[in-house]
């Protein structure tokens, strides 16, 4: 079937979204030459098995991709160029420490899904955030099943940072004299309307 379909070409075959839906164990028999140029990328399985088997056949121009979504982050993402550099990143679960994974992603747009909300985590992420201190325009949300315990820090957070309260949902941090932090969160937010609680760091620059 994929020879029918894809054999013969001569020229990379653009794909608006592939994905990848099966484990390490799996064997796709492609067309020997066969060339992808992809957007977005969806790995249903361990990303660094995906991209190792896919290379030979992700055209060159695919990168960096749009979008990439993986199912479970892992150290070695870190790492990972094709990871590292995809405009928008979706991580469906993180199976080592939160805010140390955070910390190590730098990507510009960013959705995690949180099966278990972390406790005691939101100073850390908002600490590493102004550190590294996060580009304007980076966008980083997080997408829980189930109230995290963030609000009932919040308080004593902002008053350690000297962060601003906007209203219940929305505050500012500072992290310098040309940025901010705004960390949003609530249940159905309007940017994640999906979501039954989320929160969402964004950098903003500061208008004088």
């Amino acid at each position: 079937m994929t020879t029918l379909l894809f054999g013969g070409r001569s020229a990379p075959i653009h794909v608006t979204k592939f994905e990848i839906l099966f484990s390490g164990g799996n064997i796709i028999r492609l067309p020997l030459g066969l060339k992808l140029n992809i957007e977005q990328l969806v790995f249903c399985a361990d990303s660094r098995t995906s991209v190792g088997a896919l290379a030979p056949i992700l055209e060159g121009s695919s990168f960096p991709l749009k979008k990439l979504e993986i199912e479970v982050w892992s150290d070695e993402d870190a790492t990972n160029p094709i990871v590292k550099t995809a405009g928008i990143l979706k991580i469906n679960d993180i199976s080592t420490d939160t805010p140390q994974a955070i910390a190590s992603i730098t990507n510009p747009v960013v959705c995690i899904l949180m099966q278990t909300p972390p406790e005691h985590n939101i100073e850390r992420l908002v600490r590493n955030w102004i550190e590294s201190q996060r580009p304007v325009g980076h966008k980083y949300i997080f997408d829980f099943y189930r109230e995290p315990p963030f609000p009932a820090e919040m308080e004593d957070m902002l008053e350690t940072l000297n962060g601003i309260p906007v209203d219940d949902e929305n505050v500012i941090i500072p992290m310098s004299k040309d940025t901010q932090l705004k960390v949003s969160y609530g249940p159905f937010p309007e940017f994640a309307p999906r979501s039954k609680w989320a929160v969402k760091f964004s950098t903003e620059a500061i208008e004088h």
